[in-house]
């Protein structure tokens, strides 16, 4: 199994800067926030679904395969790790975007704009996720089957 953790993170990284950029801008932000909560229930919903994958190929390599692959099983665990965090991203993703939502309405995004843009500008690397996406940990060393 050779996923490219960087590739997937770098992606996600390019799409909150994208939302972080438009929900600071007035008017535009009136448009966008409600769409980071549809990014975020796809972003939780997607993990979700593959974290129970992961979790069902798991349990079928330790308990029904007679000769199990440790190594497949540790890669099957830092994919499970992997899911847990995007799980996390995308509900904080829909909770920003509900909070972006309620002062982007009332105020045509005005509020996002003096709330929101002095927040990313002054981040080391401007308009980035607060939360970073980092590669899967490594699971722990597990008992032999």
């Amino acid at each position: 199994m050779n996923i490219d953790y960087n590739r997937i993170n770098h992606v996600c990284t390019k799409i909150e800067k994208g939302f972080n950029i438009c929900n600071s801008l007035p008017i535009v932000a009136k448009l966008t926030s409600p769409l980071r909560i549809v990014a975020g229930k796809i972003q939780l919903i997607a993990a979700a679904a593959i974290g129970l994958g992961v979790t069902i190929a798991i349990g079928v390599e330790k308990y029904i395969k007679s000769n199990p692959n440790q190594e497949r099983v540790r890669e099957l665990k830092q994919l499970q790790n992997y899911s847990l965090h995007h799980m996390s991203h995308g509900f904080l993703n829909m909770f920003r975007g509900i909070g972006e939502t309620i002062m982007a309405v009332p105020s045509m995004g005005l509020l996002n704009a003096l709330t929101f843009l002095p927040l990313n500008l002054v981040q080391d690397e401007e308009f980035a996720p607060i939360n970073q996406y980092k590669l899967p940990a490594k699971p722990a060393a597990f008992a032999a089957v």
